[in-house]
């Protein structure tokens, strides 16, 4: 990040939200397929008070970044408990939304908890199926959150080619997509929830 401060500040600028992830991505190395979570980055050795901290200190590194206060926030493996406990349920009054699980969108909006939003992450699909996923949720007049953590890469990754055809769908689609950041749509639904 010090090496590339300014790119991130002019993303920051371009619209993009900087989401906080954590610092250090502390995942449960107990679980299946878990092997390469580093011993001192095992969220199953971390302290409650540790994570909370961490997650607070990202905050604080963002905001030098961007100077924005709301945002919102993905937990890292989708791993929630520490000594035990949720954290991430202590981490609802510092984000406007968390995107907290894997799993299916809901099919309305009524079901939405922009606090404990599932994620749908498409590696390896392609341009075809991101495309008829969002298709699906605009059916059901619901959010369709894709986390790509690579594309073209080598982790959980799309290809450029189908990353790009989505985007080349949802901007000629306008009228049926509502393209925004997390932060900007978990503040939308808030506003609008009554």
């Amino acid at each position: 990040m010090a090496e590339r401060l300014t790119d991130w500040r002019e993303v920051a600028q371009q619209g993009h939200e900087l989401g906080n992830h954590s610092i250090n991505h502390a995942c449960r190395r107990s679980l299946p397929n878990r092997e390469w979570v580093s011993e001192h980055n095992d969220l199953d050795k971390k302290y409650f008070a540790e994570i909370i901290q961490e997650v607070h200190t990202a905050n604080s590194f963002l905001k030098a970044i961007d100077g924005e206060t709301i945002r919102s926030f993905t937990v890292p493996c989708t791993d929630k408990i520490v000594e035990n406990k949720n954290y991430v349920a202590t981490l609802h009054n510092t984000f406007v939304g968390i995107k907290s699980y894997v799993g299916k969108i809901r099919q309305n909006r009524r079901s939405i908890n922009i606090m404990d939003a599932p994620v749908w992450t498409p590696s390896g699909n392609s341009g075809a199926k991101l495309i008829a996923y969002a298709q699906k949720k605009a059916l059901h007049g619901t959010i369709a959150n894709f986390t790509f953590h690579g594309v073209g890469g080598h982790h959980l990754s799309v290809s450029k080619h189908a990353h790009q055809e989505l985007l080349d769908c949802l901007v000629n689609n306008k009228a049926i997509y509502w393209i925004d950041t997390y932060r900007n749509i978990s503040l939308y639904i808030k506003k609008n929830a009554n």
